[in-house]
């Protein structure tokens, strides 16, 4: 039961990390453009707890994202 309720965290973060990385990098360039700061704020989280690993490190590896 506790291993379901995981996956199925992991899907709601993933659909959410998706979401913010829209909203952080509307043009999907890795400009990280996006005027939502929230989405800036939130983005890592939802990567992290879905264990996004490979996004998690393209996004912490981008000196635009950083500043």
């Amino acid at each position: 039961m506790l291993q379901n309720n995981r996956v199925a965290e992991a899907q709601v973060c993933a659909k959410l990390a998706a979401y913010f990385t829209r909203m952080a990098d509307p043009h999907g360039d890795h400009s990280w453009s996006g005027a939502s700061r929230r989405a800036h704020q939130d983005l890592v989280y939802y990567q992290l707890r879905a264990l996004m690993l490979p996004e998690l490190r393209t996004t912490l590896g981008s000196l635009k994202f950083i500043r």
